[in-house]
């Protein structure tokens, strides 16, 4: 019985806490992207690209032209007694220049991930690349979070 009334009032209280997600917010993002160039590491750059062309509307009138530049970082962090790498710091800066009409303003977004080296060499270049798509994907929802009270 007691669990009966616990539960009960847990799913009172969790229905009633006033939560509204995010992206659901009243505000939608009520604009035409356009990404004018890119700079830096490629596959970052078209990851980030396919991002802002899924929230972009290109039926709106407001017209965003982005000029994307992305600098990626891979640095030895840790050593064994050997010399050998055993940690890597992998980091990236993303730099959005937004221009609508004469407005300009940059953005910039940083993110960095310690990660372990593994002996398999595939392995370690797939751990790269999903960090790599990581960070892309959280550049463009920062972008989108960014431009929802730009």
């Amino acid at each position: 019985m007691k669990k009966k009334i616990f539960s009960f009032l847990i799913l009172l209280l969790l229905t009633n806490c006033g939560f509204t997600p995010v992206y659901e917010s009243g505000k939608k993002l009520d604009y035409h992207i356009l990404i004018n160039d890119k700079e830096g590491e490629r596959l970052i750059n078209n990851l980030i690209r396919d991002e802002i062309s899924r929230f972009s509307n290109p039926s709106s009138q407001n017209k965003i032209i982005i000029k994307i530049t992305t600098e990626y970082d891979k640095s030895i962090l840790t050593k064994d007694s050997k010399g050998s790498a055993t940690d890597y710091t992998i980091s990236m800066l993303t730099d959005f220049e937004i221009k609508e009409g004469t407005k300009t303003n940059n953005i910039i977004f940083k993110d960095k991930q310690v990660i372990k080296n593994n002996s398999d060499i595939f392995e370690q270049n797939n751990v790269e690349d999903a960090t790599k798509r990581n960070f892309a994907i959280s550049a463009a929802n920062k972008l989108r979070l960014a431009l929802i009270d730009y």
